[in-house]
């Protein structure tokens, strides 16, 4: 069971795969149009709406989280303090640029790795919560 912790893990480690994938595309030429040096960072919402947001690279927003419709089973004699529930998180994908070129490649980009990679293996997940 993960601990409060993993909520904000599971961002970074969305983070983390986005920016391991760009490196090893870069590291091989195939990243074609996609800048390869902005910056790809988790970012609290707070820092979209602030008098200063971000002004390039590219941004992943938990904007809400709720409870899954898709909840563990409990095995009967299990301890109250290690039932969980079952969330789902929904992000905010945001890209920031100088040119609409540079946002739209960067944006299709992680769309597009996001989506050959939608579920990440226990291994890809930073932290031990």
């Amino acid at each position: 069971m993960a601990d409060l912790a993993a909520v904000h893990l599971v961002g970074e480690s969305i983070v983390a795969l986005l920016r391991a994938r760009r490196s090893l595309l870069a590291d091989a030429g195939q990243l074609g149009i996609v800048p390869a040096t902005q910056d790809i960072a988790h970012v609290p919402v707070a820092k979209l709406v602030s008098t200063t947001p971000p002004t390039a690279g590219l941004s992943l927003t938990c904007y809400h989280i709720a409870r899954s419709d898709h909840a563990q089973s409990v095995a009967p004699g299990r301890p109250a303090e290690a039932i969980g529930i079952s969330l789902e998180l929904h992000y905010l994908l945001a890209c920031w640029s100088g040119t609409a070129a540079d946002e739209l490649a960067l944006m299709s980009w992680a769309m597009l790795e996001l989506n050959r990679y939608p579920v990440l293996a226990r291994s890809q997940l930073l932290g031990d919560g």
